[in-house]
């Protein structure tokens, strides 16, 4: 196999340091595996390769351990001797996809030498893992087109890079995406060497003399004996404890014991952050996002879009375990539900009014439209935000957290809406996509209330929808500040 490479192709992944996304290879032969290995590696990126074998499967049983990949090389015949379109082919490669677990998106790149009928093998292989996540775009290399000389197993590993510079290239959008996944990576890289480089120096001599020790403890073992780990760490480990557990305190208190990982992510995520920010663009990583806006086409994101966007960048579902902070508590629909009549003094329609132009509702009631009024009152959801100080939060004060008046309107009466500035909405509303329905979020800031903690843990009055996220609550808290802090008249007097 040949292993010159006369040019080094992370050239045209200039400043994007891909070598931290993850591409896999599947193919059942081993030259062929390290023949893609190579192209991958010459155009700067990372690669697992895992060998298929028709008996036993994957060669790696803990595959779907592995990060998500961005690209995957799959070769169509996972067997030595093909039937041209046989339906064993498409059994293997339904096997690899179900193996993989792929969650995507990835860009599915087809490494054969085309003995199987392609279309149809791929089509009954998707068809048989209807769980698999399909690929955002489908690519092919031929493999003979890569041979020198036409010698089996022996490639041209320049053009073979080339041609996945060539392919990637075709998917700004991943490509984009790619790279900030790995600007990520590397600035999580960073505060992790940051906080280490607080350790006290080691020099070379240390480094020579502890190895001399270790290996003279290898060779005193007895030569039955069973190898244990022999090692030890060069740095304070006292030292970086201490560090940790003060950074998890100066974000959470004397709670820090109580729940470290939370404690730490809370200290942690403005490091990341402040790194994330700081790592300059090069002029390629803007030129990839440039060639993303110029496939925007003209014109707006459709509306169902916009709805799902904002519900995917401003709330959490709520799936599996999750916090209580930015929650948004629906009010249970039962007779005997009194909690806003007797904290706020109105009664359910009337908050439900609340949220409405009343001008607007007495127009339609006096047009004979009285229904269509007590529909949009009726069909408005109305409950509480939670919008207690994060550091609350953090510290684990149990106790009263601060909680707003709320309501969820469905799309179809936002004409209807109250425009008045005590009210939390955005031009129109902030449309969300919730259930199978579009509403709009509004929060005023006419009705605060002390929400004691047991009343939103035991479900009695409130049922939480979902949990507003970090940006949506700051932006909320921020202009609620303001209503409350809003100037009066003093008084009034004449010169």
């Amino acid at each position: 196999m040949s292993t010159s490479i006369e040019q080094p192709l992370h050239v045209h992944f200039s400043g994007l340091d891909l070598f931290k996304t993850l591409s896999i290879v599947v193919d059942d032969k081993e030259e062929d595996l390290y023949a893609i290995l190579w192209g991958l590696q010459s155009a700067g990126l990372a690669c697992v390769p895992l060998r298929y074998d028709a008996l036993t499967g994957l060669q790696n049983s803990t595959i779907n351990e592995l990060p998500t990949a961005r690209l995957v090389f799959l070769d169509l015949n996972l067997e030595r001797a093909p039937t041209r379109g046989s339906s064993d082919q498409a059994t293997h490669i339904s096997t690899v996809l179900r193996e993989l677990r792929l969650r995507g998106p990835y860009i599915l790149i087809v490494w054969s030498d085309f003995k199987a009928n392609l279309d149809n093998v791929l089509k009954t292989a998707f068809e048989r893992t209807p769980e698999v996540v399909l690929p955002v775009g489908i690519a092919v290399l031929h493999k003979e087109k890569f041979l020198v000389g036409g010698v089996e197993g022996e490639y041209d590993f320049q053009a073979l890079g080339e041609h996945i510079s060539q392919i990637v290239a075709q998917y700004p959008q991943v490509f984009a995406m790619m790279a900030w996944e790995s600007r990520t990576a590397t600035a999580a890289s960073t505060v992790t060497q940051n906080l280490f480089e607080l350790k006290e120096p080691v020099d070379s001599s240390t480094v020579s003399s502890l190895l001399a020790k270790l290996q003279k403890e290898v060779e005193a073992m007895p030569p039955d004996a069973s190898a244990p780990v022999i090692s030890k760490p060069l740095y304070p480990k006292d030292r970086i404890s201490k560090i940790f557990h003060s950074i998890g305190t100066a974000a959470c208190g004397k709670h820090t014991d109580e729940d470290p990982s939370a404690a730490i992510d809370a200290g942690l995520l403005p490091l990341l952050e402040d790194k994330f920010l700081s790592i300059p663009t090069d002029s390629a990583c803007c030129q990839t996002w440039q060639s993303v806006f110029n496939e925007k086409g003209a014109g707006k994101l459709e509306a169902p879009v916009v709805c799902k966007l904002n519900s995917y960048l401003l709330i959490d579902k709520l799936e599996g375990t999750f916090s209580h902070r930015g929650l948004f508590l629906e009010l249970n629909d039962t007779p005997e539900n009194t909690f806003l009549s007797s904290y706020l003094g109105e009664n359910r329609e009337a908050l439900q009014r609340h949220f409405f132009d009343k001008g607007k509702i007495k127009n339609l009631t006096a047009n004979g439209q009285a229904a269509r009024a007590n529909e949009i009152i009726s069909t408005c959801k109305i409950g509480m935000l939670e919008c207690s100080a994060a550091c609350d939060h953090a510290q684990n004060n149990i106790g009263v957290r601060l909680g707003l008046l709320a309501a969820l309107v469905p799309e179809g009466s936002a004409n209807q809406i109250t425009s008045a500035e005590s009210f939390y909405h955005e031009g129109e509303g902030l449309k969300i996509h919730f259930g199978d329905k579009n509403y709009i979020l509004i929060v005023s800031y006419k009705y605060p209330v002390g929400l004691p903690q047991h009343l939103i843990e035991n479900r009695t009055y409130f049922s939480p929808l979902f949990r507003a996220r970090e940006q949506l609550l700051n932006s909320i808290s921020v202009r609620f500040s303001a209503y409350a802090s809003r100037p009066g008249v003093i008084s009034v007097f004449e010169k």
